[in-house]
């Protein structure tokens, strides 16, 4: 057997170096490659937790969002762009009837659904982002969906499908809102006096200027006294009214009766009064 001369051994060594030198050059390239989608990625990672952390994540954006929610809910649209003219649109007879025919939002436009799509968007953005810890604390309180699920089952019943669908998806997205505002605040230690605030606001808002506009159109307080009429206010209908003011008492007596802060205690008792 003819053993290789020092010439073919050379070349073999400079053949196997080159594989070598390719090889760690393919791999020094993949590990660039990799390092900066690696990089990309934690990038990306970052920036998600930042975002999340300053919005999803934190009290004042929940709280911000439920605020909205309730305010935007809570007022009639129509009312509110007419105030001018819709003095005889804020009385009721006795059975419910308005005195004048519905005004037209002007332009055609339904702010309330318009902002609505808004708040569906930060809705579905919390669900996202929070997804197992809701749904963690809906196996905990089950009885939520049930009541998701009766108000649902009216659609085959209601004359008004649509609108029943719309009231479903309304209360769908403020259950999650306050699902995920108690998540925000479960270690607050006034959490509960907190969201009787954060609630009464916005309807204490819509009650005073219900008021104002009241005062301003100089109705006759003996006539709704007496039951003869019924007022509706910037809410657009006495039972809605009626239903808020309910909600805006309980609110303000829970803030008299528990919250230890006075400035606390004296917000209630004014908010009452």
């Amino acid at each position: 057997m003819n053993n290789p001369t020092p010439n073919q051994n050379g070349k073999t060594r400079k053949v196997v170096f080159r594989k070598k030198r390719k090889k760690r050059q393919k791999d020094s390239s993949r590990n660039i490659i990799q390092k900066k989608a690696v990089y990309s990625r934690n990038r990306i990672t970052i920036l998600r937790d930042v975002i999340l952390n300053l919005t999803v994540k934190t009290r004042w954006f929940s709280s911000a969002i439920l605020f909205i929610y309730i305010l935007i809910n809570s007022v009639d649209f129509s009312i509110l762009l007419n105030l001018s003219t819709s003095g005889d649109q804020l009385q009721f007879t006795p059975g419910g009837s308005r005195f004048d025919k519905i005004l037209e939002v002007e332009e055609g436009i339904d702010y309330r659904a318009e902002l609505n799509k808004v708040i569906y968007a930060a809705t579905a953005m919390m669900l996202i982002f929070q997804f197992k810890s809701i749904v963690a604390f809906v196996r905990k309180n089950l009885h939520l969906i049930l009541i998701i699920i009766t108000i649902a089952f009216g659609v085959s019943q209601s004359i008004d499908s649509e609108r029943v669908i719309i009231n479903t998806i309304q209360l769908l997205s403020g259950l999650i809102l306050a699902i995920v505002y108690a998540l925000a605040n479960k270690n607050e230690p006034y959490r509960y006096i907190n969201f009787c605030s954060l609630c009464m606001f916005p309807l204490f808002i819509i009650h005073l200027f219900s008021f104002i506009i009241f005062v301003v159109n100089g109705f006759d307080f003996t006539t709704f006294l007496n039951g003869e009429r019924r007022y509706g206010g910037l809410s657009g209908n006495p039972n809605t009214s009626g239903g808020q003011t309910v909600l805006g008492l309980w609110f303000s007596m829970s803030l008299i009766f528990r919250a230890k802060n006075r400035l606390l205690k004296y917000w209630g008792a004014f908010s009452f009064i």
